[in-house]
């Protein structure tokens, strides 16, 4: 066995590659382990075929990081789960290649290697030894498989379809058997023609040691074809009505009809993927010395400047320098309404401008952009195997070969009956033909497909497959309230003063903060901002931690904080019912002085989400019970368990003690799934059996959750929910159909209750049931927005 070779990052020093080298050495499965820290490699000589894995699980154990590297391959010749099995088993064989994924229904297949494992070209012609083809430039699924050219088939399918139908005209009473020579010469191109696919693929599969789906159908029509090929030769124009040409013709036809109906179903399960990479534009336009200039999406480069014309896509994340304009980021994030942009604010790339032009500056370009993240992110969940598919797998590894054990049983069974010839062989290629496991290897990956293709589109990223196991079992729902169910930021809420006007009071409070970047003090400015007022110069200010600040506006001195920070400068604070009610209120209370006078007071408060109060509604309609964990204190957070109907909460807690009363949960034997940011509530989604993190589409936790919201809406969450349950019962559904088919089909056709042709018809009506069920998916919606 060969050297491995592993590029590990994390080490430091000598020490840490010693202490690599003794690790791996002291493995039953490693031979030798030699460990460069100049050029952060370990050369492992293997004892064993379990070197890899124990390598890689010892070094993870040490704390450091194996390189890995991902190529996705389009690959096309698929026929059904028998040939995802025998790339993946193949794949997998070869050294350096850690993981492989094939997705039966996009073609899409993914192979994660090390750095040092088999390049491109390698994988790509282990996959053409297997007799499939495997596209030259490494594209996504959806946008290579828009661009096939979808003509030849329709047109050798009608070619086919006229030359069995004067073979089929006798069976519908539309006339006489044609003489045997003419059946010939009508069944052959059919045949040789139409049915060389299947023979190509039966002679790469039996090569390769494997059966598939292309099997039974050559096997099936072959052996009807010559049968009757080799009586009619015997018996000339005797075996006149004793011939099944039309039988092998039909069936033919009528496979290779439904395979190109599954093609196109197939294609619109990707519908959300192809959207989004239709998002990004090819051109960009870049400002040189302020003049514009057309260059391809590819030459920009963070910091340059572009210029973003009315109902243009935004080629890039970005900045905008000056400009103001409405941008629709539905595709995005989900949000069907347009959101105003102005300077400083952020755009995303994929998104849609408005009638105002923009000048940006790129932050992000290229796979670095939040669109090219979230492509990634649903290319990786299509690609990859919910758990059930696992159990799936197992049975199409054996399904094939079983098969044909039962179509020969059939006809020695038949012969031991003293059946005839044709009577026993037109039952054994019934059994063939409806055997076809096209549809047991599509249930899964049609549903996937359909499922995480209408989650994107509607803001909802399924990362983690595991999900849509776990989601309908979920009992409790853990939210974060700052940020979560709150609108995440201080808004002015009330204004009390004896003295001044309410509005003279906020403009003078504004114009003292105008150097603050304080959540409090941006609050201010904004009420500020929405009234117009004109603020004043701020001559000075200094910051009290923990109290306030003091500052010098229009030659008067400022407090503006605390009770306490006035009581320090010996300020009287008059008592009065309206600042007792302030004082109850479950808000920030603010006082202010002025040259030693007390001038009033205002409360600040973080706002519950408009949509808060629906969303928990909508979780306990599904009969699970939603918590709230807070790190504020009570007197903030009962108030709006109250105004949201929640009944369980907890203020003043600490991350740590989420994941605490999580794991207690969990302990109790409650599903537990939680709801956060994804950054400060890091422990708790990493205790959670289901995380789900909620952000904009520029800053989202993609690596952190199971599920990732791309807008700050909770409804999301109970809408997530029933998405992943209604794949998941998609996928069961699916199953059913595929399983029924099989289990009813091959013991009518064994009993010779289903003839070949009906069997062709079934076989295919299998594939287009689990597709076009899968495709129900597609108009799937939030049901908030279905009433809109």
């Amino acid at each position: 066995m060969s050297t491995l070779t592993l590029d590990i990052k994390g080490m430091r020093c000598a020490g840490c590659a010693a202490k690599v080298g003794r690790t791996l050495e002291a493995l039953d499965s490693v031979a030798q382990a030699e460990v460069n820290i100049a050029t952060n490699k370990a050369v492992i000589t293997p004892h064993s075929s379990q070197a890899l894995d124990d390598s890689l699980t010892a070094i993870a154990g040490l704390g450091y990081e194996v390189l890995t590297q991902e190529q996705v391959f389009n690959v096309s010749g698929l026929s059904c789960a028998s040939c995802v099995n025998k790339i993946e088993s193949q794949l997998q064989r070869l050294e350096g290649v850690l993981k492989v994924e094939v997705n039966l229904a996009s073609g899409q297949t993914r192979v994660k290697t090390l750095l040092q494992g088999p390049d491109r070209a390698h994988l790509s012609q282990a996959i053409q030894a297997l007799g499939y083809e495997v596209e030259s430039s490494q594209t996504s699924t959806s946008s290579s498989r828009a661009s096939e050219p979808q003509t030849k088939t329709p047109w050798l399918l009608i070619g086919s379809a006229l030359l069995c139908l004067p073979l089929i005209a006798p069976m519908l009473g539309l006339g006489t058997h044609l003489s045997p020579w003419l059946e010939w010469l009508l069944a052959t191109p059919v045949q040789l023609i139409l049915g060389w696919r299947f023979y190509r693929g039966s002679y790469h599969a039996l090569k390769a040691g494997y059966t598939n789906m292309d099997v039974l159908v050559a096997l099936g029509t072959s052996s009807a074809y010559l049968y009757s090929l080799v009586l009619m030769l015997q018996q000339g124009a005797a075996s006149h009505g004793q011939l099944y040409f039309e039988t092998a013709a039909v069936l033919l036809t009528l496979i290779s009809l439904g395979k190109w109906l599954e093609e196109q179903a197939k294609r619109k399960t990707s519908f959300a993927l192809d959207q989004l990479l239709s998002l990004r534009p090819e051109q960009a336009t870049l400002l040189v010395e302020g003049q514009p200039q057309q260059v391809a999406i590819e030459d920009v480069q963070a910091g340059q400047q572009l210029l973003i014309k009315p109902g243009e896509r935004i080629p890039v994340d970005a900045k905008i320098i000056s400009g103001h304009s409405e941008v629709d980021e539905s595709m995005l994030t989900g949000e069907s309404l347009p959101v105003s942009k102005k300077t400083g604010e952020q755009v995303h790339a994929g998104t849609l401008n408005g009638q105002g032009s923009l000048t940006v500056e790129a932050l992000k370009v290229g796979n670095q952009t939040a669109l090219a993240r979230i492509i990634q992110l649903v290319e990786q969940a299509q690609a990859g195997k919910a758990p059930i598919q696992q159990l799936v797998d197992k049975i199409s590894a054996i399904f094939v070969p079983v098969v044909l054990l039962i179509a020969l049983a059939t006809a020695l069974i038949w012969w031991w009956l003293g059946a005839d010839t044709p009577t026993l062989l037109m039952n054994a290629v019934a059994v063939l033909v409806i055997a076809c496991p096209c549809a047991l290897g599509l249930a899964t990956p049609a549903a996937l497909l359909a499922g995480t293709g209408s989650g994107a589109r509607a803001g909802i990223l399924i990362r983690n497959l595991e999900v849509l196991e776990t989601a309908p079992k979920v009992d409790r729902l853990i939210f974060d309230k700052t940020g979560t169910l709150t609108q995440g930021h201080p808004s002015l809420q009330q204004v009390y003063s004896p003295v001044l006007a309410e509005e003279e009071l906020i403009r003078l409070v504004a114009s003292a903060q105008q150097r603050s970047e304080h959540p409090l003090a941006k609050a201010l400015l904004e009420a500020a901002k929405q009234r117009q007022l004109t603020l004043a110069t701020v001559d000075s200010m200094q910051a009290v931690s923990g109290k306030g600040l003091r500052a010098e506006v229009a030659g008067q001195q400022l407090l503006i904080g605390t009770a306490e920070l006035l009581q320090d400068a010996q300020i009287e604070i008059p008592p009065s019912p309206q600042l007792q009610a302030l004082q109850q209120q479950a808000a920030t209370l603010v006082m202010v002085a002025a040259d030693g006078r007390w001038l009033g007071a205002y409360t600040l408060a973080d706002q519950a989400r408009p949509e808060a109060a629906s969303a928990i509604q909508a979780l306990q309609q599904q009969k699970r019970q939603v918590v709230m964990l807070s790190g504020d204190r009570q007197e903030a957070v009962a108030p709006l368990a109250k105004v949201l109907a929640i009944h369980e909460y907890a203020a003043s807690q600490q991350p740590a003690d989420k994941a605490n009363y999580i794991r207690t949960q969990q302990q109790q034997g409650q599903v537990v799934a939680m709801v956060g940011d994804g950054i400060n509530d890091a422990p708790a989604l990493a205790q959670a059996d289901l995380s789900i993190a909620m952000g904009s589409g520029s800053d989202i936790a993609l690596e952190t959750a199971d599920l990732t919201l791309l807008r700050n809406d909770p409804r999301l969450v109970a809408a997530a929910l029933q998405l992943c349950s209604l794949t998941r019962r998609k996928i069961a559904e699916n199953l059913f159909f595929a399983f029924i088919f099989n289990t009813l089909g091959i013991p009518l056709a064994a009993m010779g209750y289903l003839n070949p042709t009906l069997a062709g018809a079934a076989m295919a009506l299998s594939s287009l049931t689990v597709v076009s069920n899968a495709l129900l998916l597609k108009r799937w919606q939030p049901k908030w927005e279905e009433h809109a």
